[in-house]
């Protein structure tokens, strides 16, 4: 990290702090339970998520902070209803492999939105969450189940759709200063008002040792981890009534070092620099929707000890995208359509390529008998290849609906076909390690899914039954000669049952437990494919839960959660982990206190029988945070 960038950042916060002598946080530290309905965008338009036919969840600004992440993927995993696999600490890039979260333990079917619109590259689907600070985002919707019909392809399991902070009633500014062992630091200043959102953010982790382990007969070798210094910005700007512009940029410098256990081999020294940026401008109004948007991410590797020539590689998207809504023929009516052009560029791995993304989409719904709301969609989705790659066309229906048996009990029932075209590292990559498989086919399938939701001032309950089956699913592994390639899965299928549940027992109380709230969440899934020689075998994690204890005071915010990781793919461990995480009120702002993997836990986040990826240890963190 730069220091004039360091010093800058200081001074900002400083500055904050100091215009706040004096004066009194007005914001209550916490909010009180709302275990009623919430308005989530499950239609691409703002819908009752109670009456809708997905299974949503709903995380806002303050339940991701409460979750004690250090970033926008690790209170991701922390939520209890997605898989974690990280291949770096916080969630950074490891020589551009990137971390990521899956839907009901499967990977590689979520499609990762900002705002509404695409940021995973062609190249390998990679979203980069841990780019983005808590601080900017004003909530996170998890929709689980295929959303192919709505929101295109790559949405095979889900959708994961990320609101950046807004533009606020009135000129508010904030920061907030927070550190830890490991040199962990975690540093923010940001500004609100009524058209301009800014804000900026400095997080910093001291170097790691063994991150990664290669299990290997001929030469096993591990990877550390060197210094971490990430420097991200963002911008919200409201020019007029229903516009809105977004942009968010990001820096990250890191390192690494490739260390075998044999003494007679030297060790191999690279630097990682990578620079990020997202951009869009929407109109939003109650009947129409027109967005655009740009995302580029670089990532420049230099082996410097022994010298090799430096690697850069670049990923690009851009595009439109809008709606309209309209009533006819008794029908509450949505038609719209949408173009990405998708490219990647990368030094000696394969070259450029690119592609286009497009569609064309309708959806129709309509109530029955003033309790039964139905909907049906469609999807016309073309893939354009270029410089060589293959072209695709797929029609992809869905169907839904929701049938009210009293006010508090709902029950709902969806399904709908998905769709994803290999990756261009799927079908291209060439490395010393990891070579390509032109010939893949596509994924495609159907996800079948049918539950139950209940609200009652004690209670929020959301639980459903999934089956997914899959064709073609492209799965990575491991060759005999040690070389990792990919295949095409003849038969995947996933089947299983998810849920959520927020149980506040005293809250009609008068004293301090009416604050109190428990919570459980998770998943039972049976993730399997064929393997590479047709034996059906368990591609991912079985059971997965997470069971919480929340105190939401005025003065004092509390919450502990546990988070169960059990029968995982690969022979891999059972895990249980435990966060911490408190704030308390003072006169002006706030001190936090947080400890990650409170009973200092080996977390290994994902791998196989040959290697395995490391989470960090015990991790405690402490800070300061004031609004005005």
């Amino acid at each position: 990290m730069k220091t004039m960038q360091w010093n800058i950042l200081m001074a900002a916060l400083l500055c904050v702090i100091m215009a706040g002598t004096g004066s009194v946080w007005a914001e209550e530290s916490a909010q009180e339970h709302d275990l009623g309905q919430i308005i989530v965008t499950a239609d691409r338009y703002p819908v009752n998520e109670q009456k809708s036919a997905r299974f949503v969840t709903v995380l806002t600004a303050e339940q991701l902070e409460e979750s004690g992440g250090n970033n926008v993927i690790d209170a991701l995993k922390r939520s209890g209803t997605l898989s974690y696999k990280s291949l770096a600490p916080l969630g950074v890039s490891r020589m551009g492999m990137k971390s990521e979260v899956s839907i009901r333990g499967l990977e590689d079917g979520e499609l990762v939105l900002i705002n509404g619109v695409p940021i995973q590259s062609a190249s390998g689907g990679s979203y980069d969450l841990n780019a983005i600070g808590l601080d900017q985002i004003e909530r996170v919707e998890i929709l689980s189940g295929a959303a192919s019909t709505l929101y295109g392809a790559d949405a095979m399991t889900g959708v994961i759709n990320i609101i950046t902070r807004q533009p606020g009633q009135q000129c508010s500014p904030y920061a907030s200063v927070e550190l830890g062992e490991l040199g962990y630091q975690n540093h923010s200043v940001g500004l609100t008002s009524e058209k301009l959102n800014l804000g900026a953010r400095y997080q910093r982790l001291d170097g790691i040792d063994t991150i990664y382990r290669k299990f290997s007969a001929k030469s096993p070798y591990r990877y550390d981890m060197q210094a971490t210094d990430q420097l991200s910005a963002s911008l919200n700007y409201r020019p007029a009534e229903h516009w809105t512009i977004d942009y968010l940029v990001t820096t990250i410098e890191t390192g690494f070092v490739k260390r075998y256990d044999s003494p007679s081999k030297e060790p191999i020294f690279y630097d990682q620099d990578q620079e990020k940026h997202f951009a869009d401008i929407r109109y939003e109004a109650d009947n129409v929707t027109v967005k655009g948007f740009y995302s580029f991410d670089e990532l420049t590797k230099n082996q410097t000890s022994p010298s090799a020539p430096e690697e850069k590689r670049r990923n690009y998207n851009y595009g439109f995208s809008g709606d309209y809504r309209f009533n006819a023929l008794s029908l509450k009516q949505t038609i719209g359509a949408d173009i990405t052009r998708r490219v990647a560029d990368y030094d000696y791995s394969y070259g450029r390529h690119a592609r286009d993304d497009s569609a064309l989409f309708w959806q129709v719904k309509r109530p029955f008998f003033e309790r039964l709301l139905v909907s049906a969609g469609a999807r016309e989705q073309w893939i354009n290849g270029y410089d060589g790659a293959r072209n695709y066309s797929r029609f992809l229906p869905s169907a839904g609906l929701n049938f009210e048996v009293t006010s508090a009990l709902h029950l709902f029932a969806n399904t709908g076909k998905a769709f994803r075209a290999p990756s261009f590292n799927d079908q291209y990559y060439s490395t010393a390690t990891r070579v390509g498989n032109p010939d893949l086919e596509p994924e495609e399938g159907w996800t079948y899914e049918a539950g139950m939701k209940y609200d009652h001032p004690a209670i929020h309950l959301r639980v459903a039954v999934f089956l997914m089956k899959f064709e073609d699913k492209i799965i990575s592994y491991e060759r005999a000669d040690g070389m990792n390639s990919y295949y095409n899965a003849g038969d995947y299928e996933n089947q299983g049952f998810e849920w959520k549940l927020v149980f506040a027992p005293f809250h009609q109380g008068q004293g301090v437990w009416k604050n109190l709230s428990f919570s459980a969440r998770g998943f039972v899934a049976n993730p399997k494919a064929d393997d590479s020689d047709g034996v059906l075998t368990q591609v991912g994690p079985r059971v997965q839960t997470a069971f919480g204890i929340k105190y939401l005071g005025r003065l004092f915010t509390f919450n502990v959660d546990l988070i169960n990781l059990n029968d995982r793919e690969d022979d891999l461990e059972s895990e249980i982990t435990v966060n911490l995480y408190s704030r308390y009120q003072l006169p002006v702002g706030a001190l936090t206190f947080s400890v990650d993997n409170l009973f200092d836990e080996e977390v290994v986040t994902g791998g196989s029988t040959t290697s395995e990826y490391y989470g960090l240890g015990r991790l405690i963190k402490a800070g300061y945070e004031i609004r005005l």
